[in-house]
Order: C-alpha cells, then structure tokens, then sequence
C-alpha cells in the first residue's frame, strides 16, 4: 500500500517533536501511535492503521508547563501505551497554572490496549525531581523506568522505577558534571532489553563551557539498582564522564551529542553519536565488541558536500536499522 504525506497537526509548535530522547512512535499489531506537543504544551496523541490506511482522531491526553513538555511513549507487555510528559525544572516559562506538582512528570496508562481512548480520563500520576526530558522504558518486569535531568542545580541524569504498589522509588543521580550551578543537557536515552537490562546513554554538556565533553553509556541488570559499564565494571554513582563509561564520538570541541541508543536482534546496543559543530562533522554508529568497538563513521557514506546533523535512529522486526 502507498501512503501520501499526511497533516497529523495544524496548531504548530516550535518543538512538536523535538529530543531523540523521547520516543513518540510505536507501532504493533499493525497500528503507529504517535504522540506530539501542540502549542503551547498540550499533549496530542493519535493512531494510524496501517490495514484501512486511516488515521484516528486527535486525542487531548494533558497539558504540560512550557514547550519542554516533550512526551515520551513506551508500552506494556499487556499492550497498552505507557506515557510520561509536563515539567520543565522547576520553571513555568508561559506563566500558566501547571495541573500538577512543579518539576513533576505526569505519568498515565492507557485503560485499553493498542488504543488511546479513555487514556485522557483516567487518574494520572505524578513524580519527579525537578524533572525536564523524560526517557520512558517499559520492561519484561512489568515495572516502567525513567531517566530525565534533573535534581538540584548543576542539573543531573536522575533514574527511578516503578514499585510493586504502584508508586515510584525516590529519584537516584547516575550522571552528573562537578561544575558551579548552571544550566545542563545531557540528552539521556533509556532502553531496556528483552531480558530487562537496562542501557542509558547521556551526552556532558554544559555551560558556560558551551560543549559537551562526550558521550557515555552505562547498563544495569537488577532495574536500575546498581549500575556498570558496558564492559561489567560496577560504577559508584554518581558518576562523571570518563573513559571507564566513554563511547565513540566526535571531537570535545565539536560538541559531540547522543542522537540515539537501540538493541538489535542478537542483544546488541547500538549508540548513535553526532558533532554539533561544523569544525568536526561526525555521524558514529557504535556497538561494543569484546574489549573495544565497532564504530561506523556515517559521514564517509554521505555525499559531497553533505555533513552530519542531529537525526535518530531505530531497529525494525527485521534487524534493519
């Protein structure tokens, strides 16, 4: 079947689907569920079926505090779709009356499966520390986890999980900069593998240093409760970067960021990494192989006089990536 470009949205927002972070698609059972932010920070989702090649109509899940509100979907083993989405530190940027705690995710679940009907009815919870750029995995737990910056000032990567009531654990720093209080970004991506290993990758960027130092990623395997590099070496936490938890990336002077993290068909995390400067342009494509890496440098495969820019990545059924 051919499928025509098609107008999800015509309210427009400046950052609608913005941070590589945030997953906002997800198709099974032969349907994609997107969700979006539409001006100024409504959360938007909506379903397309691939069989009747219609699209759903648009569902209002919530309202967020500023452009940041950036949701990011995940689903369950029962095939509901899980969403976390709001905050923006502890700031208010459009000076509105934000529905829920300041800093707070707001945090549903779908009543149905594969469906978002009833989703903006239901009780939605809230938690977080001084929370901005949520990252959500479901796991084979049945627990959800999420990474986000957060915490006091300088900004950190915070983590916390899903408990057995239903609640949330107190928020754990896992990275973190030893600089003076000042704006952070760490573009903190969370996935869990099929047998709920856990991989966060984060870029160190700072200001006003105006660069990020590099790129790491670190794993755990008992959800979230210890963590280590990807070669099995336990980290005290909170860790700074390092080449204990370094992946291939460009130049510190070029601004390197993490573009993406996915798992393929054999286990195998994939870390994309982009410079952010035009002094060094480099697409890496990563994946540990015993002791080292397996690096493919994309920017050798573009065409003069193409250089990287900031994308995402994912892996399909069939291990494409």
């Amino acid at each position: 079947m051919h499928y025509e470009y098609h107008l999800v949205s015509d309210k427009g927002s400046d950052r609608a689907t913005s941070y590589p972070h945030a997953n906002k698609a997800i198709t099974i059972d032969g349907k994609t569920h997107i969700v979006w932010t539409d001006t100024v920070a409504l959360t938007q989702a909506r379903t397309f079926d691939h069989a009747t090649g219609r699209w759903t109509p648009t569902v209002t899940i919530g309202k967020g505090c500023d452009n940041h509100n950036d949701p990011c979907l995940a689903i369950g083993a029962d095939k509901r779709l899980h969403l976390a989405y709001g905050p923006h530190g502890p700031y208010d940027q459009v000076h509105q009356t934000c529905v829920w705690p300041t800093g707070a995710f707001h945090y549903c679940v779908a009543p149905n499966p594969g469906s978002w009907t009833g989703v903006g009815n239901i009780n939605q919870a809230y938690f977080g520390y001084q929370g901005t750029y949520a990252s959500l995995a479901g796991t084979p737990s049945g627990f959800d986890c999420i990474a986000y910056r957060g915490g006091e000032h300088p900004p950190a990567v915070m983590f916390q999980r899903q408990t057995p009531s239903g609640g949330w654990s107190n928020a754990v720093t896992l990275l973190h900069q030893v600089i003076e209080p000042g704006y952070t970004f760490y573009n903190a991506l969370l996935i869990s593998r099929a047998d709920g290993r856990l991989y966060l990758g984060a870029n160190f960027y700072a200001m006003p240093r105006g660069h990020s130092l590099g790129v790491g990623m670190i794993m755990s395997d008992d959800l979230g409760a210890t963590w280590q590099n990807v070669r099995g070496k336990k980290l005290a936490l909170p860790a700074e970067y390092s080449q204990t938890i370094a992946v291939p990336h460009g130049s510190p002077a070029a601004d390197p960021r993490i573009c993406g993290l996915a798992i393929d068909a054999e286990g195998r995390p994939w870390i994309l990494t982009v410079t952010n400067s035009t002094a060094d342009y480099k697409a890496l494509l990563s994946t540990p192989a015993g002791r080292t890496w397996r690096t493919i440098d994309l920017t050798l495969l573009l065409p003069a006089p193409w250089g990287a820019s900031h994308g995402t990545m994912t892996i399909d059924a069939q291990n494409r990536i």
